[in-house]
């Protein structure tokens, strides 16, 4: 797998999600992937509940990869981060990636927590904006592939 594709996919999940945060103060969990032909496509639910819409999503994303046409996954939630991480707020969103790799490669898998905050812009007043800060990346077996 092509890292920069790979980051590609996951500075996209975040930027939909920093866009959503901005506009409508909420954000349901999404997923995006990419595929064989190094095409970033996306996943939605149509669960209401977010915990089952994540579910959902997570074994759509599995029954994709069963079908051999799925490379990397990136599955995005709003969580509140966990206290042992030390994150700089608790709000942030998790960012579960896998990725396809070769036999002789470690399978893993990782979380991406982004602590956020968000604030009013001092110019307008209105716009609310997304700061975020600095990324904890977690490694844990994966689920997925």
């Amino acid at each position: 797998m092509d890292d920069e594709l790979l980051f590609s996919m996951v500075e996209e999940c975040v930027g939909f999600a920093v866009e959503r945060l901005e506009n409508s103060q909420s954000l349901t969990p999404f997923a995006m992937a990419i595929d064989t032909t190094k095409t970033i496509k996306s996943f939605n639910s149509d669960e209401v509940e977010d915990d089952r819409r994540y579910e959902q999503l997570l074994d759509i994303l599995k029954a994709e990869v069963l079908k051999g046409e799925i490379e990397a996954i990136a599955l995005l939630a709003r969580v509140t981060i966990p206290s042992n991480f030390n994150p700089a707020v608790s709000e942030g969103l998790r960012v579960h990636i896998e990725e396809r790799r070769s036999a002789h490669e470690k399978l893993s898998a990782r979380y991406l927590y982004i602590p956020y905050q968000l604030y009013r812009s001092e110019k307008t007043g209105e716009k609310i904006m997304v700061k975020l800060h600095d990324p904890i990346p977690v490694g844990f077996p994966s689920e997925i592939f």
